[in-house]
């Protein structure tokens, strides 16, 4: 089944390979990246376009990007040329308004524009087809998984699913600890806690922070410190930094807390590059 669109809605540009030549759009707050570990995990595949490369070398600046509303940037497929996910990424939306969206919970909807594949759709919702056939792209917040089907006009299914020899594609922006917090912003990254308390001002929260003295590491003397606090109530303006699990008051919880922390640096935190 064909997911059309209609072709009045074509954009006007015509050398999509010339990408040296693109005017950059600004950046989109909190975007990431794909395959931030470098592993390989960049390609979707489609039966009648081959492999999509969403971090192609060539595309310089315009490498794919994620963030809370939107997909940015151009995908390589070696068989029908470049992908673009956004009108942005030309300024070419007053023209013809088109992209790739993002829910802000990695469900993604709208069209890419291929001047050799014609539209490419990330979810039936884009033209209402879902009755007919329900398919669609999304990004697993833990783990920054792409999965799902994108249908393409004239290539057909493209696959993000997973396969044997095969990693998929993957980005920077998750959501690892299912805190509601995404990682780019999240001051404790592999330790849920949307308060995101964070008392002696540093880039890491009370969660993931037993450094008391902020000299890189949880130590002895961070115990003493601990143990200073021990007992007593939450001050203000903020919690105690010993408060670790920011409810008020440094009790045996923190001791909990704490001890796990021994020996560790703070962190990690999405705060810092």
């Amino acid at each position: 089944m064909r997911d059309q669109a209609s072709t009045t809605c074509r954009p006007v540009w015509r050398q999509a390979a010339a990408l040296v030549a693109l005017v950059v759009s600004g950046s989109t707050a909190g975007a990431q990246g794909i395959d931030p570990g470098n592993v390989g995990a960049r390609y979707g595949w489609a039966a009648n376009a081959g492999w999509l490369n969403f971090r192609p070398a060539t595309a310089g600046g315009q490498q794919p990007n994620v963030s809370d509303a939107q997909l940015t940037g151009f995908v390589w497929a070696e068989n029908v040329g470049w992908i673009n996910l956004s009108c942005t990424n030309r300024g070419t939306c007053a023209t013809v308004d088109y992209g790739v969206t993002n829910d802000g919970l990695g469900t993604l909807a709208g069209l890419g524009w291929s001047e050799n594949a014609g539209w490419i759709s990330f979810s039936c919702t884009t033209r209402n087809t879902c009755n007919a056939v329900n398919y669609g792209v999304t990004i697993d917040k833990a783990t920054g998984a792409f999965g799902g089907k994108a249908w393409g006009e004239n290539v057909g299914w493209i696959s993000f699913d997973p396969a044997p020899g095969y990693v998929g594609v993957v980005t920077g922006w998750r959501d690892t600890d299912g805190d509601g917090v995404l990682d780019a912003q999240d001051n404790c990254t592999l330790v849920a806690n949307t308060s995101q308390c964070n008392s002696d001002g540093d880039a890491y929260g009370n969660r993931c922070d037993g450094d008391l003295n902020n000299n890189g590491a949880t130590n002895a003397q961070d115990t003493v410190l601990f143990r200073q606090q021990l007992g007593q109530p939450s001050v203000a303006p903020g919690y105690n930094v010993a408060d670790l699990n920011c409810n008020g008051a440094v009790n045996a919880q923190d001791t909990t807390l704490f001890r796990q922390r021994l020996g560790s640096p703070p962190g990690p935190a999405g705060l810092l590059p």
